[in-house]
């Protein structure tokens, strides 16, 4: 609701998260970030949040804003070249 009242998304995670521990991220952000560490993203997902961003929003509207925008992200990546390190 506070991006409805003029706040920004950078603004309103500053009500929710310190930005150290845990930080909000679209599937994209979080995919670039991870390719600026050197690791290759096979997959973001959404996991298991069941409460709706808005109250009363229909499922479909509340499910395609967690895909578009994100909603507890999980992703699985790897490290290029990983399985030369391991000698196999």
């Amino acid at each position: 609701r506070k991006i409805f009242s003029g706040h920004s998304l950078a603004t309103v995670q500053g009500f929710y998260t310190d930005g150290f521990y845990q930080r909000h991220f679209t599937p994209n952000e979080l995919r670039d970030a991870f390719g600026a560490a050197g690791l290759e993203t096979e997959r973001v997902s959404i996991t298991h949040m069941a409460k709706p961003m808005f109250p009363l929003l229909p499922a479909a509207i509340d499910r395609f804003l967690k895909e578009r925008w994100g909603w507890l992200l999980a992703i699985e990546f790897r490290k290029p070249n990983a399985s030369m390190e391991s000698g196999a």
